[in-house]
């Protein structure tokens, strides 16, 4: 873990009413208590799930977009479409930048939709992403190649 970022585990000392971002082990951390350095953005990232995303989008989505502005990448794992629409519909609304969503099935089309750039991966779960989509790739690596030209 980063010394930069600091986090208290309090499952049973927390307050009902603070946000809450937990792993699967059980670790419950308050959202006031994280801290990232404003200078080692680079060196940050943040991952969190489907359980966590509910808190951080229902009760604290400011500090959400903050810690995730912090950041120079932003994982959600485990999360429902919605979820992902939501986390899409937050950073255009708030922030006023570009957002690029990129799925490989039915579950990714409404991330995808909500995003101003919007990429289908070609694979087994079917075509709807693709459709979806303003660009397609077959293979998640040739999305590097257009996200590396476009710098």
């Amino acid at each position: 873990m980063s010394p930069s970022l600091t986090r208290e585990r309090s499952a049973r000392n927390t307050n009902q009413n603070q946000g809450v971002a937990g792993g699967e082990s059980g670790d419950k951390i308050p959202l006031h208590n994280i801290a990232i350095s404003h200078k080692s953005k680079e060196k940050n990232a943040l991952v969190i799930t489907g359980q966590a995303l509910i808190f951080a989008l229902k009760d604290h989505p400011t500090k959400f977009l903050e810690l995730c502005e912090l950041c120079l990448a932003v994982i959600c794992c485990r999360v429902s479409p919605l979820q992902k629409a939501q986390v899409v519909k937050l950073v255009r609304k708030r922030s006023k930048r570009i957002c690029l969503a990129i799925g490989d099935g039915a579950n990714d089309v409404s991330m995808i939709q909500m995003a101003n750039i919007g990429v289908g991966i070609i694979g087994l779960e079917g075509t709807q992403a693709v459709r979806a989509a303003d660009y397609a790739f077959k293979e998640f690596k040739y999305g590097y190649f257009f996200l590396k030209k476009r710098q």
